[in-house]
């Protein structure tokens, strides 16, 4: 699983991902953040964690001002030396709420009541990646369940053209022009998906090879793409990822 620490004291954050590597040997720390500064550049450019451990106040401001901006799909457990801020933090996907000084225990307590009163709960993001509830993993079509109704339909990969993220949601598009409500993360759908026939060409789009029917210059140096099938979308390629969409454009 992979997280990312927000706290601004470095022996505190360094402490933190002892603790985490302690409780689990899984859970890998891929970053450390200090500030806000440093934080609104980190979303902008990365993808989304599985879980987010993060203090409240900063050097420059408080975590809200980055979650303002960025809204993680992930889970958050809050770190904090002060307890104002509780009801505020529970505005957002939180798990927790510990008072520092932090324990390990208090830690691994959170995680786990977090994990075993959501086991059966399709929206959480952290056990849907450790339990494999909705999704049906193949090395190259995977297989999710969409609701359709009361009911639960399995649509493969290969029959979506479109997974797109839109106020906090993620979306998929079909072949027929279904549209569908998705229980993943583009974060964790750019991690299954075939890199060979999907592409995540902006924060909010991944597209597939098949339904691309033209690619368009657009301003501030990024690129538009036109699909095969008529969508009431402007799908943008964002400026960082233009070089390297082009390259798999080649090879596709």
């Amino acid at each position: 699983m992979n997280i990312i620490i927000i706290e601004d004291e470095y022996l505190t954050a360094n402490r933190i991902k002892k603790l985490l590597e302690e409780i689990n040997p899984d859970y890998h720390v891929i970053t450390i953040i200090r500030s806000v500064k440093q934080g609104l550049e980190w979303f902008s450019v990365n993808e989304e964690p599985d879980l987010v451990l993060s203090d409240i106040e900063l050097g420059d401001g408080n975590c809200f001002q980055i979650f303002s901006e960025y809204t993680p799909q992930a889970p958050i457990l809050f770190l904090t030396a002060y307890n104002q801020y509780a009801i505020h933090a529970f505005k957002l996907n939180t798990i927790g709420y510990i008072l520092k000084p932090i324990r390990k225990k208090d830690i691994e307590t959170n995680l786990e009541k977090f994990k075993s009163l959501t086991i059966n709960n399709i929206n959480n993001p952290l056990v849907k990646k450790e339990n494999n509830a909705q999704a049906e993993i193949t090395s190259q079509n995977p297989r999710f369940l969409v609701k359709n109704g009361i009911n639960f339909t399995p649509v493969s990969a290969s029959n979506i053209i479109l997974f797109y993220s839109e106020f906090n949601l993620t979306y998929i598009i079909t072949k027929n022009l279904h549209k569908y409500i998705l229980d993943h993360s583009l974060g964790h759908l750019a991690s299954i998906l075939d890199p060979k026939h999907y592409f995540r060409i902006s924060r909010s789009f991944i597209i597939a090879d098949y339904a691309i029917k033209n690619v368009k210059k657009y301003e501030r140096s990024r690129l538009l793409v036109e699909l095969t099938e008529d969508i009431p979308l402007d799908i943008i390629v964002s400026r960082r990822n233009v070089t390297a969409f082009k390259k798999w454009l080649k090879k596709n």
